[in-house]
Protein backbone atom coordinates (compact mmCIF):
# COMPACT_ATOMS: atom_id res chain seq x y z
CA UNK A 1 0.00 0.00 0.00
CA UNK A 2 2.60 2.54 0.63
CA UNK A 3 4.04 2.37 -2.54
CA UNK A 4 1.08 2.56 -4.10
CA UNK A 5 0.20 5.90 -2.62
CA UNK A 6 3.98 6.81 -3.45
CA UNK A 7 3.60 7.01 -7.01
CA UNK A 8 0.42 8.00 -6.91
CA UNK A 9 2.20 11.39 -4.60
CA UNK A 10 4.81 11.33 -7.81
CA UNK A 11 2.08 11.40 -10.48
CA UNK A 12 0.20 14.15 -8.36
CA UNK A 13 3.31 16.06 -8.31
CA UNK A 14 4.04 15.27 -12.26
CA UNK A 15 0.85 16.63 -13.17
CA UNK A 16 1.41 19.84 -11.27
CA UNK A 17 4.70 20.49 -12.87
CA UNK A 18 3.19 19.68 -16.25
CA UNK A 19 0.48 22.43 -15.56
CA UNK A 20 2.79 24.72 -14.19
CA UNK A 21 4.91 24.58 -17.09
CA UNK A 22 1.97 24.39 -19.69
CA UNK A 23 1.36 27.68 -18.10
CA UNK A 24 4.94 29.27 -18.38
CA UNK A 25 4.95 28.04 -22.53
CA UNK A 26 1.39 30.30 -23.02
CA UNK A 27 3.04 33.22 -21.20
CA UNK A 28 6.50 32.75 -23.46
CA UNK A 29 4.34 32.59 -26.06
CA UNK A 30 2.41 35.85 -25.55
CA UNK A 31 5.08 37.59 -24.62
CA UNK A 32 6.37 36.37 -27.86
CA UNK A 33 3.70 37.68 -30.15
CA UNK A 34 4.03 40.58 -28.15
CA UNK A 35 7.96 41.67 -28.79
CA UNK A 36 7.41 39.94 -32.34
CA UNK A 37 4.67 42.90 -32.65
CA UNK A 38 7.02 45.67 -30.93
CA UNK A 39 9.60 44.72 -33.56
CA UNK A 40 7.56 44.93 -35.81
CA UNK A 41 6.41 48.94 -35.53
CA UNK A 42 10.37 49.48 -34.68
CA UNK A 43 11.13 48.24 -38.12
CA UNK A 44 8.50 50.27 -39.60
CA UNK A 45 9.81 53.63 -37.61
CA UNK A 46 13.28 52.82 -38.74
CA UNK A 47 12.82 52.57 -41.89
CA UNK A 48 10.40 55.62 -42.11
CA UNK A 49 13.73 57.46 -40.51
CA UNK A 50 16.11 55.94 -43.18
CA UNK A 51 14.08 56.96 -45.82
CA UNK A 52 13.70 60.38 -44.23
CA UNK A 53 17.01 61.28 -43.88
CA UNK A 54 19.33 62.64 -46.31
CA UNK A 55 21.96 60.89 -45.00
CA UNK A 56 20.70 57.59 -46.89
CA UNK A 57 19.11 58.89 -49.98
CA UNK A 58 20.97 58.27 -53.03
CA UNK A 59 23.51 60.23 -54.77
CA UNK A 60 22.93 61.54 -58.47
CA UNK A 61 25.17 60.43 -60.31
CA UNK A 62 24.54 64.38 -62.62
CA UNK A 63 26.93 66.12 -59.82
CA UNK A 64 30.29 67.20 -60.68
CA UNK A 65 33.10 65.44 -58.79
CA UNK A 66 35.28 68.42 -57.93
CA UNK A 67 32.16 70.55 -56.26
CA UNK A 68 31.96 70.23 -52.26
CA UNK A 69 28.37 68.75 -52.75
CA UNK A 70 30.74 65.69 -54.37
CA UNK A 71 32.32 65.57 -50.88
CA UNK A 72 29.27 65.66 -49.37
CA UNK A 73 27.75 62.53 -51.25
CA UNK A 74 31.25 60.51 -50.35
CA UNK A 75 30.77 60.89 -46.66
CA UNK A 76 26.70 60.09 -46.91
CA UNK A 77 28.30 56.85 -49.22
CA UNK A 78 31.05 56.02 -46.20
CA UNK A 79 28.31 56.03 -43.95
CA UNK A 80 25.96 53.77 -45.65
CA UNK A 81 28.80 51.01 -45.47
Amino acid sequence: MEEKERMIQQVLELQNTLDDLSLRVESVKEENLKLKSENQVLGQYIENLVSASSVFQSTSPKQRSGSSSSKNNNNNLSMKT
